[in-house]
């Protein structure tokens, strides 16, 4: 955490700590399009965010959350970059930094809870600049994978993400000692016609989206999995803000 000055643009914010931990881009937080260009590595965009008291009613109680959301999009499309600079307003004093890979946030809107933070969601994350030097090392280049959705058809019904309504998304991060075993990301979709809800997400092989080979073994995978509406609202329960669960899950809460 670090105090600050009331008013601090984001932009400004994160050129300055860029600089302090020793990378070397270009600077294009005047222009138009992403801020920073990396040399020879990943394109940055910094956002900010103060926090905002969201209050939702389910089962007879009132619940308050404080959450910080921030937008992805420039003309309704996620931007074309690597990393989202994220940074949050604690209070008047007080920042917060995320170094968020473009992959985890494959929609136009992301929201951290308060919750999300004393749980350490996105320990990960916080004030992590070594990533940003170790992607020009990375043997596959990230940027052929932006952009990529996932279709599938089971049991005769189409499941698009590229054209699928989000209703939140969740980084789990990884048990003491697994590695990247126990990582798992995920996004819950609405199909925009039928409203049915579904999970895209990628995991390692401790995770339910791994992939089972015919040795027995376990690795990494990808998966769309689809969800019944109670299924959906349980892992929405657990893993979402209780805004997003109001917004799309309305119907359902109203008949419990």
């Amino acid at each position: 955490m670090t105090n600050i000055e009331k008013g601090t643009r984001g932009e400004k914010i994160a050129k300055k700590l860029l600089s302090e931990n020793g990378i070397d881009f270009r600077d294009n937080s005047m222009g138009i399009g992403p801020d920073f260009f990396v040399k020879n590595g990943p394109i940055i965009d910094a956002k900010y965010a103060s926090k905002r008291i969201v209050t939702s009613k389910y089962k007879e109680k009132v619940h308050k959350n404080v959450i910080w959301s921030f937008n992805f999009h420039h003309h309704g499309k996620v931007q074309d970059v690597d990393f989202f600079f994220c940074i949050l307003e604690i209070d008047r004093e007080t920042l917060r930094y995320f170094i968020i890979p473009q992959s985890l946030t494959p929609r136009a809107t992301l929201s951290i809870s308060e919750n999300q933070l004393e749980q350490g969601t996105y320990n990960r994350y916080e004030n992590n600049f070594s990533q940003i030097k170790e992607w020009s090392n990375q043997p596959v280049n990230l940027k052929k994978e932006r952009g990529n959705g996932m279709k599938k058809i089971i049991n005769g019904l189409r499941y698009d993400t590229s054209n699928a309504i989000e209703v939140g998304s969740y980084d789990h991060g990884c048990y003491p000692g697994s590695g990247d075993f126990s990582h798992w990301s995920a996004t819950l979709y609405k199909t925009p016609r039928s409203g049915r809800f579904f999970l895209h997400g990628k995991g390692g092989g401790m995770t339910r989206f791994a992939e089972h080979y015919a040795d027995g073994m376990r690795g990494g995978g990808e998966k769309i999995q689809p969800m019944e509406n109670d299924e959906a609202l349980e892992w929405a329960e657990q893993y979402l803000d209780a805004d997003c669960i109001e917004e799309h899950f309305s119907d359902l809460i109203k008949e419990a």
